[in-house]
């Protein structure tokens, strides 16, 4: 587990940079990270901003990555073998802000399936190939929860369109959680 600290005070506009503004290792928020986090959550600050509204909501973009980033970061990276799950959860609502980033690394044309519950709705299922990134926000932050059953083979529909249900094996996989924390939350213990 990682944490980036936040800066004491609200920086002026002039303080903060971003990936767009500054070649540097210095994107708001990420003070005290490694040099490769700073430059995979640069990497995605540049993905995800490129996307269309219709894809990714200028109130999502802003709350992934806020020009006035005063809330630590917290970097979470799990191994899971192939045939490992995760209980399914929501995020510590009192802990986390809303807008977290999952991104899922494995070997090439691997994968697994994220399954989300609601009380008031049918359970969907999402495949993550390796590589992927996930964000969850506003009703998907706070009332699915999210998870990931216990198999070794999941049964995704083909990339190409077919309509062909295909069994793909399950592989290690690497799991990049981004969050911000709500005041206070960075702390541990008294």
């Amino acid at each position: 587990m990682l944490f980036a600290r936040s800066l004491a005070a609200p920086p002026s506009t002039s303080q903060v940079s971003t990936p767009s503004s500054s070649g540097g290792n210095d994107l708001a928020g990420c003070s005290g990270l490694p040099s490769w986090a700073i430059q995979l959550i640069q990497h995605l600050h540049r993905l995800l901003t490129s996307l269309p509204d219709q894809r990714l909501p200028l109130n999502v973009r802003e709350l992934l990555f806020p020009r006035d980033q005063l809330l630590s970061r917290q970097l979470i990276l799990n191994l899971y073998n192939g045939a490992e799950g995760l209980a399914p959860h929501v995020d510590l609502v009192n802990r986390f802000a809303d807008g977290i980033v999952l991104c899922s690394f494995g070997p090439h044309g691997t994968g697994t399936v994220m399954d989300f519950t609601h009380q008031a709705h049918p359970a969907k299922h999402v495949f993550l190939p390796s590589g992927s990134v996930l964000v969850l926000a506003g009703e998907a932050r706070y009332d699915w929860k999210h998870g990931i059953s216990a198999r070794d083979i999941d049964l995704v529909e083909a990339a190409d369109g077919s309509g062909r249900i295909e069994a793909i094996k399950r592989s290690i996989r690497l799991s990049v959680t981004i969050r911000s924390m709500l005041p206070g939350a960075d702390v541990v213990g008294e």
